[in-house]
């Protein structure tokens, strides 16, 4: 990725250095701050950009604050936690495909594009159950989900379960599998091309995944090159299924007493001897 101006979220003081003394081995990139990112591949040059007037044109809605009115839980603006930095797409299929599910997930400190499809019922659990270990700070979702005083149970569920992030929703047409696909064509590391095999069809998340990634751009004023990013499909299939309240007793993402602690099972795991293993 590469910076055009200041982004909605700066994580500029949590981003890694490399070790003094040691030469970049082209895994980091220079910001004009004098900082350096933790990505993958170094960025050679910008290939894509969408213009100014595309960028006008991209507007986002945020709903940050309604549809709670009838939540058990209580709903206060959201303070999105510089912990966390990942940015979420979710898009339901519509007609006889309602209740298929494309999810694209994007950590801003760590470029790393996850994609998922599944079918999920009308308690949408595995989404939630996604959430809960995504712990994302915004989610996006098309316009088309909160339309009117007409909302979708998806958006409904969504809203409540996660008052406290940023949810807003996009004109539908950027969830677009076709420009998704030549997406990730364009954007996937060398050493991920085969992931191509696995979403091919996979048309909700590669909409999803469309929507994500210019989104990303317009917000955090950067645009991806080519050869710059991670993609992985994570299926639902060979998994378990733990319902949100399970994994919220066990602790195994979070501790139920002191959310910032690492004291789960989760903060338990997550550890390794060399910082590269971390990415």
């Amino acid at each position: 990725m590469e910076k055009l101006g200041k982004p909605k979220y700066d994580f500029s003081s949590l981003l890694t250095t490399p070790a003094s003394g040691k030469e970049s081995d082209g895994s980091y990139i220079s910001l004009p701050n004098g900082n350096t990112s933790a990505v993958s591949y170094a960025v050679s040059s910008v290939r894509w950009s969408f213009s100014s007037l595309a960028k006008r044109r991209f507007t986002a809605t945020p709903h940050s604050s309604i549809h709670r009115q009838n939540s058990s839980i209580s709903a206060t603006p959201s303070t999105p936690s510089l912990q966390s930095a990942v940015i979420v797409a979710i898009v339901e299929g519509r007609g006889h495909a309602r209740g298929e599910i494309g999810m694209a997930s994007i950590d801003l400190k760590n470029p790393e594009l996850i994609l998922s499809q599944f079918p999920d019922r009308q308690t949408y659990v595995k989404v939630l159950t996604k959430l809960e270990v995504l712990n994302p700070i915004e989610i996006i979702m098309p316009n088309t989900a909160c339309e009117g005083d007409s909302t979708t149970n998806l958006f409904h569920k969504i809203s409540n379960y996660c008052p406290r992030v940023n949810l807003a929703t996009v004109q539908r047409k950027y969830f677009n599998e076709g420009k998704g696909l030549q997406m990730v064509r364009q954007f996937v590391v060398s050493d991920y091309n085969s992931v191509e095999l696995e979403i091919v069809t996979k048309y909700y998340c590669l909409a999803a995944a469309a929507a994500l990634l210019k989104y990303v751009e317009f917000i955090q004023n950067t645009v991806f090159v080519s050869n710059s990013l991670k993609v992985i499909f994570r299926g639902s299939e060979q998994t378990t299924m733990i319902d949100v309240a399970t994994v919220k007793n066990l602790e195994l993402i979070s501790n139920m007493h002191d959310p910032k602690s690492s004291h789960s099972l989760f903060g338990i795991l997550n550890y390794t001897k060399t910082q590269q293993g971390g990415y």
